[in-house]
């Protein structure tokens, strides 16, 4: 059986075959024609990156148009190259999708402080893709920044919970516990240590409360107290007085650092009061 040239596959392999090689013959002189008139080799590297995805993009629809000169072809070799696309672009996809989501709802704007993947930081940017953090501390440590950007792609706003500190409500309610001997004068104690966290507190009463019920027409949030308050609990090496007021979320280490210094100075210029501590009494 002879071997016959002019049948449309052969014909469209063969125009393949010389679009593929004409292409890549002028990327290649191209190419070298820049190489040698190049001295900065960044700037040749994009360059010469710009130039091969544009022949390969030229190819690529000349190949398209031998292959699938039909409208019916076309538009399912289209339809098929569509689903591959979505399969491949999951991720950017994803994040697009995600994107449009955090613009509608608006989980969190540029600078909040917000906690996400175990990542905690002030939100610094917002793009298509990903949103950038300025990192700090956890929020069980110092609150201060790290000095490192962090790089989050949109996509975890679905799959990740994701803490606003200053969202609905812009304070949080901070705690510090000191344990005290069961021989302290702990009723005197609590009074101070309340005065402390007045003192030391912010002084938001009246601004909280019209934020609260601004917060209240969005969220279900609604505290029967804002001022700040001192409880009492018994741990196997003393009592403990919990100190729970209102502050800013930034202020936390600082306001923390300010009453934890009261208290010390206080403790020590009390007769009646000692800071408890785990111990081991040998009795004979």
């Amino acid at each position: 059986m002879p071997f016959n040239l002019n049948t449309p596959l052969i014909q469209h392999v063969i125009q393949t075959l010389i679009v593929v090689v004409v292409l890549w013959f002028i990327d290649k002189v191209m190419i070298t024609l820049f190489h040698r008139r190049s001295r900065d080799v960044v700037k040749f590297y994009h360059l010469k990156k710009s130039i091969q995805y544009f022949f390969v993009t030229i190819g690529f629809i000349i190949i398209l148009g031998i292959w699938f000169s039909d409208i019916k072809s076309l538009s399912t070799f289209l339809g098929l190259i569509s689903a591959g696309i979505a399969i491949a672009l999951r991720d950017p996809l994803v994040n697009i999708a995600a994107w449009f989501f955090i613009m509608w709802r608006k989980p969190f704007e540029a600078g909040d402080r917000i906690s996400v993947s175990d990542v905690s930081g002030d939100v610094i940017d917002q793009r298509l893709f990903q949103f950038s953090l300025n990192e700090i501390n956890g929020y069980n440590e110092s609150d201060q920044s790290t000095g490192r950007v962090i790089h989050v792609p949109n996509s975890k706003v679905f799959s990740d919970n994701i803490i606003n500190f200053g969202q609905g409500f812009a304070y949080i309610w901070n705690e510090i516990s000191i344990m005290l001997t069961f021989e302290s004068n702990w009723e005197k104690a609590k009074v101070t240590f309340l005065q402390f966290a007045e003192d030391y507190g912010e002084k938001l009463s009246l601004e909280a409360e019209k934020q609260l019920k601004e917060s209240a027409k969005k969220y279900m949030i609604y505290y029967n107290k804002l001022t700040p308050i001192v409880y009492t609990s018994i741990k196997e090496s003393g009592v403990v007085l919990t100190i729970r007021y209102l502050c800013e979320p930034r202020r936390r280490r600082s306001s923390s650092e300010k009453i934890n210094e009261a208290v010390l100075k206080y403790v020590a210029s009390q007769d009646d009061l000692d800071f408890a501590y785990p111990t081991h009494r040998i009795v004979k």
